[in-house]
């Protein structure tokens, strides 16, 4: 038997893949659509409002998870993530409680599911986004989707 090259085998393998004269190509494979996604319901963004004692320096936040009770956190950020807000955007228009004025954050989120709404409870008139989950996402509602039509098709 002849021992062949590689460079000859691989050659040999093309030729053969190759249509014949006079044989019908093969069509070409169709592309693969993405299957659309189905949309669930909108949500509103979930807000935390935070302030710092005078006393202590230390920070308590109320939002989408509890109403903090305890002044105990050393950082804003600290006091955020307790409420499920880690990076929490500042925005204006934080209320008033009992004399002392709260800053309001956006926690980029939609609310969960049991989730307060500091921004019903307060009254607060702030900007806040909507946010959408696909349909079939399994978790707590705490969608990160800005909503933009998603669900109204192209």
């Amino acid at each position: 038997l002849p021992i062949s090259s590689p460079l000859a085998t691989l050659v040999a393998a093309a030729d053969r893949s190759r249509p014949t004269p006079g044989e019908p190509a093969q069509p070409a494979p169709k592309p693969v659509k993405p299957r659309a996604v189905q949309w669930g319901p909108k949500g509103l963004e979930a807000i935390a409002i935070c302030r710092q004692s005078t006393k202590s320096s230390k920070w308590v936040c109320n939002g989408p998870l509890d109403d903090q009770i305890i002044v105990d956190e050393p950082t804003l950020e600290s006091a955020l993530e307790r409420q499920r807000c880690a990076g929490g955007e500042f925005v204006t228009g934080g209320p008033r409680l009992e004399g002392v004025q709260w800053n309001a954050y956006r926690c980029g989120h939609a609310l969960g599911y049991g989730d307060y709404d500091l921004a019903k409870r307060h009254g607060l008139s702030i900007a806040r986004r909507s946010y959408i989950c696909p349909a079939d996402q399994q978790g707590d509602g705490r969608c990160t989707t800005p909503y933009s039509g998603q669900d109204k098709g192209s």
